[in-house]
């Protein structure tokens, strides 16, 4: 008997289609399976049955593309999926938490402590301002992808 999951994600849910697809279950035996697993998150049995159609149809997934080529553009991910350019945007940057830096997407995960940390050097480097004025900036070093910048 399978326990069920405290959270399921949209991503690992389609994942588990894919791996049932592939083991040639029909949508509605899909469903069957995954919804004691993912309890009330889980996926209806219209958007299971949407999943393997475009799976059978042999269309993949943003997150297919991306991890293929970290240095895809945006413009390419809707010629690939059919999709629109907002939405393959918010797919990759709201659903699936992937950040563009230094050209490439890459998994954002910024923790609580990671975040209370910059708050905490942000603060310390105010404080430092205050008390020293622009002094304090000029050892700072500052660039951009085609130069830097250092006294």
């Amino acid at each position: 008997m399978m326990a069920p999951l405290n959270t399921c994600t949209m991503t690992e849910q389609c994942g588990i289609v894919q791996f049932l697809w592939a083991k040639d279950m029909t949508a509605r035996d899909i469903h069957k399976e995954m919804l004691p697993m993912c309890t009330e998150h889980c996926l209806s049995h219209q958007a299971v049955h949407n999943r393997v159609q475009k799976f059978s149809e042999g269309q993949i997934s943003i997150e297919d593309i991306i991890r293929a080529d970290r240095r895809v553009t945006i413009d390419t991910v809707p010629i690939a999926t059919g999709c629109s350019h907002g939405q393959a945007y918010n797919t990759m940057d709201e659903r699936l938490g992937f950040h563009k830096v230094c050209s490439c997407w890459v998994p954002c995960q910024l923790t609580p402590q990671h975040k209370s940390q910059r708050m905490g050097l942000s603060l310390q480097h105010l404080q430092h301002y205050q008390d020293k004025g622009d002094d304090m900036l000029s050892p700072i070093v500052t660039g951009d992808a085609s130069w830097m910048h250092h006294y």
